[in-house]
Parts: C-alpha cells; sequence; structure tokens
C-alpha cells in the first residue's frame, strides 16, 4: 500500500550532522571570551610562535619581540589592556583557541581554506609563499616534479602549510617531518634530507647563513599565501574587532614601520 511518506536516511544523517555541528559550536561558545569580558579583565591573552622577524624570543629572558609583537601591543594600548602571551604550536594553537586558553593567536598563519574550517581567520596581514634548498653542488631539483619519488626526502615542518603542499604537488616523497622550519633546513645540512621546503623567509634566512645550501627549484616562490591571525568562530565580535585593528596598522603605515624595523621581509607584501 502507498503511504504518501517517503523514508530519506539523508535526512536524518544531515540532521545528525546539523545536530553536531551545534554541540561543537555551543562547546566552543563555553570556552570564548567575548570582548568585554576581555576588556574588563584588563587582558588579552595571545598565542605566539617564534617565527623570523615576526614573533622573537629572546633565549636568555624569554621575552618576545618582533614585528607582530609590537603591533600586539599597539592593539593592547589601545585597548586599555595588557597583552599576555602564551607560547603554543603549530600543532596545538588551534586547540588552545577552542579550549579558550588563548583570545587569538598572532602566529604567522596561512590562512588556508582547510584551516578555515577550524578557526576564524582575520583579514590578511601579508604574502608569503615557499621556496626550497638543497646543498650546493647538486644540479638537481630544479623542478617541482623531481621531488615525486619515493627516493627523495624532502624535509617540512609539521603543521606548516608547505607540508600541506609538499603532500599536494609530490604525494610519492619520502617526507622527513620536523618541529621547526629552521630544523628541517638543518637536515639539507646534516645530510639527512635531499630538499627542505620552508616558508621564503626561512629558507633565505637559511641560504644567507649556510653556505653549505643553495637555492633549489629555481629559486622560484610557489604557492603564495595569506599570512593571518586566528580567533576562534565562537567570538565573532573579537574577530570583527581584530580586523578593524590590523586596518588602522596598515592603513596608519604603523605596520610598515614595525617590519621596517626588525627588517621582516614582508614589508613590501602587506596586504591591502
Amino acid at each position: 500500500m502507498q503511504t504518501g511518506i517517503t523514508h530519506k536516511p539523508w535526512l536524518r544523517i544531515s540532521g545528525l550532522a546539523a545536530l553536531l555541528i551545534a554541540l561543537l559550536v555551543g562547546m566552543s561558545t563555553l570556552h570564548a571570551r567575548s570582548l568585554n569580558d576581555i576588556t574588563s579583565s584588563g587582558v588579552l591573552r595571545i598565542g605566539v610562535i617564534p617565527f623570523d622577524q615576526d614573533i622573537i624570543k629572546d633565549p636568555r629572558s624569554g621575552e618576545y619581540g618582533g614585528a607582530f609583537i609590537d603591533a600586539a601591543e599597539y592593539i593592547c594600548e589601545n585597548m586599555q589592556v595588557r597583552c599576555e602571551y602564551v607560547e603554543v604550536t603549530w600543532q596545538s594553537f588551534v586547540a588552545a583557541l577552542q579550549a579558550g586558553r588563548i583570545d587569538v593567536s598572532i602566529a604567522s598563519t596561512y590562512s588556508t581554506i582547510s584551516r578555515a574550517t577550524a578557526v576564524a581567520f582575520s583579514r590578511p596581514i601579508y604574502y608569503l609563499g615557499y621556496k626550497g634548498v638543497t646543498r650546493a653542488g647538486h644540479d638537481r631539483f630544479e623542478d617541482v616534479g623531481e621531488l615525486n619519488d619515493s627516493s627523495v626526502r624532502v624535509a617540512v615542518c609539521q603543521g606548516c602549510g608547505q607540508m600541506e603542499w609538499v603532500q599536494s604537488v609530490a604525494p610519492d616523497a619520502n617526507l622527513r617531518v620536523v618541529t621547526t622550519e629552521e630544523a628541517a633546513m638543518l637536515e639539507v645540512v646534516t645530510g639527512q634530507a635531499d630538499i627542505a621546503i620552508g616558508a621564503a623567509s626561512a629558507a633565505d634566512n637559511a641560504l644567507a647563513s649556510q653556505s653549505s645550501l643553495r637555492a633549489a627549484l629555481g629559486g622560484h616562490i610557489y604557492s603564495m599565501n595569506q599570512v593571518a591571525w586566528a580567533t576562534n568562530y565562537a567570538n565573532v565580535e573579537l574577530k570583527f574587532f581584530i580586523d578593524t585593528a590590523i586596518g588602522q596598522l596598515i592603513a596608519s603605515g604603523a605596520l610598515r614601520e614595525f617590519a621596517e624595523e626588525h627588517g621582516a621581509p614582508w614589508a613590501d607584501a602587506i596586504a591591502n
């Protein structure tokens, strides 16, 4: 007998998915502090990851400096709150935001589509791509296609954007995954890897300090990306505030001034 009722399993699945998303958002909301909470407490909790001239950690005092630290202090001063820095890693900054350990991450993070499913990114701050380095005297690796071989050892930083890029363009490559971009470059110096892929600035720093290295892949920059800061999706008002603050830093010329003061290579690549 035709009852007129059609059972649609996908409706039940989509309903469960919607419920799961709602639960996840609700959990994030429990941990995210509102902008009013932050100003009332007098403290903005900021996640940091030392990286090039953006965030510099003094090995003796443990204090932070750099272009992004100057920018954060500028924002905190105008908010009339104190910056409280919490060091995280490329692997843990998302969890730190979702758990409410930090309000904002100012790590030099590529705002990719896949990462944007987990955190809310600010407006772009500057643009940066990847470069490769190999040992001087080697005549290999003039083309990206040469990477896609299981015998090729490619050093990359775990959780960094270049790891995803290498996996995309060279799925057969033998990845040597390390914790930092500097460590990836050293893998080539010590002969543990044939080539290292890192942010253009990290590669340039390695080339300037290590005479045993040379630029690979024709010295070209690949996969230009947006560098941005990140917040918890549940705190939309803080994301809007950070966007406004970054806009003022760029429009006023303050961000360029901070970049030039610290010798950041992206002073001419600041987003409009």
